[in-house]
């Protein structure tokens, strides 16, 4: 009997181990989807001037982090 991609694709499907390749998936897609937002808000604040920054609870000593698009959370927002 020939086996197809389906059926291969069908064997990684295994629901009693509580995965599935679906599953597996869409955490990645989620993943993915985070890590762009993530991005893009970096690039945003990057744009902002020092005044907003610091009205924003960035401190004077973390501005260049994000003038340099450092993925950090500033100790104020903690």
């Amino acid at each position: 009997m020939k086996t197809t991609a389906l059926d291969h694709i069908s064997a990684l499907h295994d629901d009693s181990h509580g995965w599935s390749l679906k599953g597996a998936i869409t955490g990645l897609v989620a993943g993915f989807k985070k890590s762009a937002a993530d991005r893009s808000l970096r690039r945003q604040l990057m744009g902002l001037d020092d005044a907003i920054l610091r009205d924003i609870g960035i401190g004077e000593d973390e501005i260049w982090r994000v003038r340099s698009g450092d993925a950090f959370t500033p100790r104020s927002w903690m």
